[in-house]
């Protein structure tokens, strides 16, 4: 087995590090492994402008509302001058519906148009969408993957960073690298 010598991060998911460490760190890599992976549909649509387009950011969408999606960002809104076109992005998949990422292009777009007719009324076909399946996009943050947290030990050099630590978010993701950062240069000069 390899061992390492110099500061070494690895920003990676759990699965891959778990697959670093296995050979080197495998009481680690057994631990990583209880991490689950939540799979994640994004549907990016483009439609003909509409004075019916709904504007702000997006919004969420709670369970008991009977959408599909779990959530819609208004691309145009967000980033205006970006498309001639209307974009959004619709976020699906999670915890309860695993399997949509085994849907077809052609499934996923029927329940994308489903769920904008709800929202907004709208029925129009997209001119043009992109498709993008993870079937492992973000960790599931479960009661024992929060035990499995508090088992991590992690011997320098090898330090792991990623949102499955406990910092789920950008701002979080944001802190913790600072945090790191401060702390290897602390400790390596």
């Amino acid at each position: 087995s390899a061992d390492v010598h110099d500061p070494t991060v690895l920003c990676v998911s759990a699965w891959d590090a778990e697959q670093i460490l296995r050979p080197i760190k495998p009481d680690l890599a057994k631990v990583l492994r209880r991490c689950e992976g939540l799979a994640v549909v994004s549907a990016t649509v483009f439609f003909a402008p509409s004075a019916k387009d709904l504007k702000g950011f997006g919004c969420l969408f709670p369970p008991s509302q009977g959408f599909r999606s779990l959530g819609v960002l208004f691309n145009s809104s967000i980033f205006s001058g970006r498309s001639k076109c209307r974009s959004e992005t619709w976020i699906m998949g999670g915890h309860k519906d695993p399997s949509l990422v085994d849907l077809s292009d052609e499934e996923i777009i029927t329940l994308v148009l489903k769920d904008r007719f709800l929202l907004s009324g709208q029925d129009e076909l997209p001119l043009e969408s992109v498709i993008t399946r993870w079937p492992k996009a973000i960790p599931h943050y479960t009661v024992d993957w929060e035990k499995a947290l508090s088992e991590i030990k992690i011997d320098s050099p090898i330090y792991l960073h990623g949102n499955y630590l406990g910092a789920l978010g950008l701002a979080r993701i944001h802190s913790r690298s600072r945090a790191l950062a401060l702390e290897l240069k602390e400790k390596y000069g």
